[in-house]
């Protein structure tokens, strides 16, 4: 679904939309995930405005990710050294 959105260039262009539940209903509205303008609701239509800021990464915890201790989550190489360690202890 699309959105009509009116841009400060005077153009209105279709934005990817979504229903959202307001007090008298269901509203159609444009998703607010680009990363060069945020919609606005101004004078009964949909307004585009830029963006102010800066994009920061988030850094990276020290800790290792949760997925790493389960082994089916494993890359093929580890999975494959973990399957070799196990025929050695069953062998022994």
């Amino acid at each position: 679904m699309t959105v009509a959105v009116i841009f400060p260039d005077g153009t209105i262009r279709q934005v990817i939309g979504a229903l959202k539940l307001e007090r008298d209903g269901f509203v159609q509205s444009p998703i607010n995930c680009d990363p060069h303008w945020k919609y606005e609701w101004q004078s009964g239509h949909w307004m585009a405005t830029a963006r102010h800021g800066k994009i920061r990464s988030i850094p990276r915890p020290d800790r290792a990710a949760w997925w790493e201790s389960i082994s089916q989550m494993a890359d093929d190489d580890a999975v494959t050294e973990h399957n070799e360690a196990d025929a050695h202890r069953s062998a022994a």
